[in-house]
């Protein structure tokens, strides 16, 4: 569903034209439901993992390493690009010439200083790297120790494509989520509108209960998208006529 018939659909389902319920409202609307809609997929994926179809590139970030450098600032924007990190999945250094998984650690994990280099270094193995993340930027332990090319690199969930209101008459912009849930965002904002402009409770009850039923099914369906792991679940074998180290002393049941 492109965004002119997202925004056609939204007409039908609100009962609004556009001159009543705009296009500057309505795609302010639309950024938040894609927003909603998204959340949805990620608390509810399995390992499968979910990106934007609108993106072009992995969501993979690598940035060089720097000596006696520990701090690296990590993209933030709200200009509409879909690279703001929303979730972090995996973060890998690369020290002493090999990559090393690095662990996430808070410093009020630590009880001694970590405003020395020194004492870092003497607490923390290039081996064993640890990182942990304050406004905006991830801080390394320990702090390296020369320069190194794409030595740090970030795997990452990313925020979707925010969208501008030109794109509402736009029959070659698409949302990035599986088509068979494009129906959810007009819904919502039509929902948002009925709910709060008008004082159609019966509408608006309609929108919140397809809303409902489309969302349980978005979560089915995202929860199982991997069909292709195996998982099978057996019982544990537990021999209740033993009783280890009494000799059988203890057994009870039948004689």
């Amino acid at each position: 569903m492109n965004l002119q018939e997202v925004n056609e659909l939204i007409t039908f389902n609100s009962r609004a034209s556009t001159t009543q319920f705009p296009n500057s409202t309505r795609i302010t609307l639309v950024n938040v439901a894609i927003d909603e809609v998204h959340t949805e997929i990620l608390a509810s994926m399995d390992e499968w993992d979910f990106d934007d179809k609108n993106s072009t590139d992995f969501p993979i970030l690598t940035t060089n390493l720097k000596a006696d450098t520990q701090d690296y600032s990590l993209p933030f924007n709200q200009t509409g690009a879909n690279d703001d990190i929303v979730k972090i999945k995996r973060l890998e250094v690369k020290m002493s010439n090999r990559f090393y998984k690095a662990e996430p650690f808070d410093i009020n994990e630590r009880g001694r200083s970590v405003a020395e280099t020194t004492d870092l270094a003497n607490d923390f193995v290039e081996s064993a790297p640890r990182y942990d993340f304050t406004n905006g930027s991830v801080f390394l332990y320990p702090v390296p120790t020369k320069d190194v090319t794409g030595g740090l690199k970030i795997w990452i969930h990313r925020s979707m494509k925010q969208f501008v209101e030109a794109d509402l008459s736009d029959s070659d912009k698409y949302m990035g989520f599986d088509r068979q849930f494009h129906k959810l965002v007009p819904l919502k904002v039509a929902f948002d509108w009925v709910s709060k402009k008008t004082t159609n409770r019966g509408l608006a009850s309609d929108l919140k209960g397809e809303i409902i039923e489309l969302t349980e099914k978005l979560k089915t369906f995202y929860g199982s998208k991997q069909e292709d792991r195996e998982i099978i679940i057996k019982g544990a074998y537990i021999d209740y006529d033993t009783d280890r180290g009494n000799n059988n002393t203890n057994r009870t049941g039948p004689t």
